[in-house]
C-alpha cells in the first residue's frame, strides 16, 4: 500500500477499503514545563455539510471517550518523559451519511505547542500499516491544532493535512465549530488579609477543561454570553475543486447565550455547554422497610457451584451486557482490532481441532458490511490461571476458521495493558491478535461507562450497574487486584529483619506485583475522575522497564520502602505513594505550587481555605526558595489555629506546599481488609478526595523552586 507523507493543506484519497481507520498523534518533548513533561490529548469532532458539530455527542476527548454509534473511540495513549502518542479509532462505516468529515485534533494544557520538539499525525489500517503521515512544522504559541482530517468527497472518503491552530485553546477550536461553551463564573472572593489571591473552590466535572487547573462539583445556574470571532481560512492553493476548505468558513462576530443548571468549573476554564437532553440516572431504592432488604437482581449469586459453573455464569452475564449495551462491547473489543456494529455473543461452542474437541467459553460476533469479525472468547475466575496449551488450541482454531482475535479474561493482571500473561508459542499465533483483559479492566470499563457516559435511556445504565454488582459480589470469581503474592509473607519479615538481598528470588514476584497495583490505582482514579491518570517514572526506566523493577527491589532491600508515582490530569500536582514496610506506614503526598502573588500570609491562607473539610492529620510542609531557604511543617490543626506557624521566621513567600498523610500499611498478603493493596487503596482513595481534588493550582503559578532539596533516590521511583 505504502506509506503517504503529505505536506500542509495537501489531500489524497483513502486506499480502497481503508474503511476501518487508528488515528494517532505522536509528540517528541522539548524542554520540561513547569508542570511536568509536556503531553498532547487528541480531540475528534464529527461535523456536517456546513462544518458544525451536530450535537455534544459528535466530540471525542478525555472526557467523553466514544461517540454513542462506537463509530470514534479513543483506544489508549502512551507516555513517557520523552514524548507519548495517542490513539484513536474511526469506523468509517459506522458513521451516518449527515457526517461529512471527522476532524482531528490535538491539544496541551502544559504550554503552548511551540514548546513541543515534534508531532506527527499518522493513518493506520487495523494491520498498523501506515496510510499517511503528516509532520506538523511551525507551532508556536497555539494550544490546540487541527492535524487533519478525514471527509467524504463524491462517495469517497479522503484525507487532509491542516495544521490550523489557535492561541486561544479548546473553546476557540469548539466555538469555531459550533460547539456551546460556557465561562466558568469567576471566583470574586477575597483572601483572609485582603492581599488579593482569590480562595479557588474545588471542583470535579465531566466537562471539556483547557486548563490544568482542578476542581470541585457545586451544582447552580448560569447564563453565559460567549462572544467570538469565526476566522475564515481559505482553501489550499492545490485544493482539487469541489474540495471543501480545510477549517470554518464564515468570518463573523456572533453572540451566544447559554442557560442550564449543571456542574460547571469554577476557575475561568472552557466547559463544554451541557447538552440539551437529559443525562439517564440509576433508579434509586427508596422505598424499602429496614436496611437488611436486599435489592433483587439481574444476575443472581445464589447457589453458584464450582469453579465451571463460576465461569459460565461470569461468560454469560458479560458476553450478553456486551451485546445489548453496544458501548460496552465497542469498550472491550476495541483494543482487539474490532469494527463497530452490532454485537452478537454465543456460549461454548465446540470446534475439531484433530482427534479432540476444543470448546472456548464464547464466541463474538461483529458485522458491518461485507465482513463479519470474529473473536474467540476464554475466561477464568477466581485464583484459575490461563494455560498456555488451551490456548495455542484456541488460536489454532482461530487461524483455521479465519477469525480475527482471541480474547482472554481472568484476574490476571498485567503491568502493561498491552501484554499478555501467557507467552505462546513462536509464530503460533500468525495473523490472529491475542489480547487480554483482567476483570479489573473490564470492570473499569464499566464504571466509566457508568460515571462519565451519556445514556439517553434508563435502561442500559441499569444493566450496566447490574453486571458490576454481579462481578463485585465475591461468589462471581472476578476480583479486583488485592494480592502481593505468595513470596510477600517472606519479603516483609526479610525488610524486618534486615536479611533481604535485591537478588533474593523472593523479591522478583512482589516488584511485579507492586507494578500491578500501580496500574491498578491508576485505573481507580482514571474511573473516579474521568480523566487518563498514568504512572510517572524516570526517562531511563521507561525505556528499559528492567532498570525500574531493579531500582524498587533495591530501594525495597536497602530501605525497605516502595513508591510509586502517579500523574492525574487537571489536578494541584502528581500524586505520590511511599511504603514503608519497616515502619508498617503508607505515606501519600503531593506538592502544590504556590500563588506568585500576595503576601505571605496571603500564600498560606489561599492553601488552608481550600482544605477547610481535610482531616486534621494532614501535614503541611512549606517550602522556601533561595540559598536561605528551608520549610516549615505543622498539621492542618496546628495551622488553622494560627496560620502564621507555617511562615516561621522566614522572610519571603513559600514557593510550594508539601502535603501528606501518614496511614497503616496492612501486612497480609490479600484480602479485603488488613492487606497491603486494600490499605494502600484506601490510603490513596482517601488522599485524593481530602486533598488532591480540593487543591487548585493556581494560574498564575511558576511551579515551585528548583534550588529545593530534592526527595531522597532511594524514596522515589519516578
Amino acid at each position: 500500500m505504502g506509506t503517504t507523507e503529505l505536506s500542509r493543506g495537501q489531500n489524497v484519497a483513502l486506499p480502497e477499503g481503508a474503511e476501518q481507520l487508528r488515528v494517532s498523534v505522536g509528540w517528541t518533548t522539548g524542554s520540561a514545563t513547569e508542570k511536568g513533561p509536556q503531553t498532547l490529548d487528541l480531540i475528534a469532532l464529527l461535523t456536517d455539510g456546513d462544518r458544525r458539530a451536530r450535537s455534544d455527542d459528535d466530540i471525542v476527548f478525555y472526557n467523553q471517550r466514544s461517540t454513542p454509534d462506537g463509530s470514534v473511540v479513543h483506544t489508549g495513549r502512551t507516555e513517557s518523559d520523552t514524548g507519548g502518542r495517542d490513539d484513536l479509532s474511526v469506523d468509517l462505516t459506522a458513521l451516518t451519511d449527515d457526517v461529512a468529515s471527522v476532524v482531528i485534533a490535538a491539544s496541551t494544557d502544559e504550554g503552548p505547542l511551540g514548546d513541543l520538539s515534534a508531532v506527527e499525525w499518522t493513518l493506520h489500517t487495523p494491520d498498523g500499516e501506515v496510510v499517511t503521515r503528516f509532520p506538523i512544522t511551525d507551532l508556536s504559541t497555539e494550544r490546540v491544532v487541527v492535524v487533519g482530517e478525514v471527509y467524504r468527497r463524491q462517495g469517497a472518503w479522503r484525507v487532509r493535512a491542516v495544521g490550523q491552530g489557535w492561541s486561544s485553546g479548546l473553546s476557540g477550536l469548539l466555538t469555531d465549530y459550533g460547539v456551546d461553551v460556557v465561562d466558568a463564573p469567576a471566583d470574586d472572593s477575597d483572601d483572609a488579609d485582603g492581599s488579593g489571591v482569590a480562595g479557588h473552590e474545588a471542583h470535579d466535572t465531566a466537562t471539556a477543561e483547557e486548563s490544568a487547573t482542578p476542581t470541585a462539583v457545586v451544582a447552580h445556574s448560569t447564563t453565559t454570553t460567549v462572544e467570538t470571532t469565526v476566522v475564515q481560512t481559505r482553501a489550499p492553493a492545490d485544493a482539487p475543486a469541489g474540495d471543501p476548505p480545510a477549517g470554518p468558513v464564515t468570518e463573523v462576530r456572533r453572540t451566544t447565550t447559554v442557560s442550564h443548571t449543571d456542574a460547571v468549573v469554577a476557575t475561568g476554564r472552557v466547559a463544554v455547554a451541557a447538552s440539551s437532553r437529559p443525562k439517564a440516572a440509576l433508579p434509586a431504592a427508596q422505598l424499602s422497610v429496614a436496611p437488611s432488604w436486599v435489592r433483587s437482581r439481574l444476575f443472581s449469586v445464589a447457589g453458584i457451584g464450582g469453579a465451571g459453573e463460576q465461569e459460565n455464569r461470569a461468560t454469560s452475564a458479560l458476553l450478553w451486557v456486551m451485546a445489548a449495551v453496544r458501548p460496552l462491547g465497542r469498550a472491550l473489543t476495541v483494543r482487539a482490532g474490532a469494527p463497530s456494529g452490532p454485537i452478537e455473543t454465543y456460549l461454548e461452542v465446540p470446534y475439531r481441532l484433530g482427534e479432540s474437541t476444543v470448546i472456548p467459553d464464547g464466541v463474538i460476533r461483529i458485522g458491518r458490511p461485507g465482513k463479519v469479525w470474529t473473536a474467540l472468547v476464554e475466561v477464568k475466575t477466581s485464583s484459575n490461571d490461563l494455560g498456555v496449551e488451551q490456548l495455542t488450541n484456541y488460536v489454532r482454531v482461530a487461524k483455521r476458521e479465519k477469525f480475527d482475535a482471541l480474547l482472554t479474561i481472568s484476574n490476571q493482571v498485567t503491568s502493561d495493558p498491552a501484554a499478555h500473561p501467557v507467552t505462546l508459542p513462536a509464530g503460533v499465533t500468525g495473523t490472529v491478535k491475542v489480547v487480554h483483559l483482567s476483570w479489573t479492566d473490564v470492570m473499569h470499563e464499566i464504571r466509566m461507562l457508568i460515571k462519565h457516559h451519556r445514556f439517553d435511556e434508563q435502561l442500559p445504565l441499569w444493566m450496566l450497574d447490574e453486571l458490576l454488582r454481579y462481578l463485585e459480589h465475591p461468589k462471581s470469581g472476578a476480583m479486583a487486584f488485592s494480592d502481593m503474592g505468595p513470596t510477600w509473607v517472606d519479603v516483609r519479615d526479610g525488610c524486618a529483619h534486615h536479611t533481604l538481598a535485591a537478588g533474593d528470588r523472593i523479591v522478583k514476584p512482589v516488584v511485579a506485583n507492586w507494578n500491578r497495583l500501580a496500574r491498578y490505582l491508576a485505573l481507580r482514579l482514571t474511573s473516579h475522575t474521568g480523566r487518563t491518570v498514568k504512572r510517572v517514572v524516570p526517562r531511563k526506566h521507561a525505556a528499559d522497564p528492567v532498570l525500574l523493577d531493579e531500582e524498587i527491589a533495591r530501594n525495597l532491600a536497602d530501605e525497605g520502602r516502595l513508591s510509586l508515582q502517579l500523574r492525574v490530569p487537571e489536578t494541584c500536582g502528581p500524586l505520590r505513594v511511599l511504603v514503608d514496610v519497616r515502619t508498617t506506614q503508607i505515606e501519600v503526598s503531593t506538592v502544590v505550587t504556590a500563588p506568585t502573588d500576595g503576601t505571605p500570609k496571603a500564600r498560606v491562607t489561599w492553601l488552608l481555605k481550600q482544605l477547610k473539610n481535610a482531616s486534621d492529620d494532614v501535614v503541611v510542609e512549606a517550602q522556601f526558595p533561595g540559598p536561605a531557604g528551608g520549610a516549615t511543617k505543622e498539621n492542618l490543626a496546628s495551622a488553622r489555629e494560627k496560620p502564621a506557624r507555617l511562615l516561621g521566621a522566614m522572610t519571603g513567600p513559600p514557593a510550594s506546599f508539601r502535603l501528606s498523610r501518614l496511614s497503616q500499611l496492612g501486612l497480609k498478603r490479600s484480602g479485603p481488609t488488613g492487606s497491603v493493596v486494600s490499605t494502600v487503596v484506601e490510603a490513596v482513595d482517601a488522599f485524593f478526595d481530602d486533598v488532591v481534588a480540593q487543591v487548585a493550582a493556581p494560574e498564575t503559578a511558576t511551579g515551585p523552586a528548583q534550588d529545593l532539596a530534592p526527595q531522597p533516590a532511594a524514596d522515589d521511583d519516578a
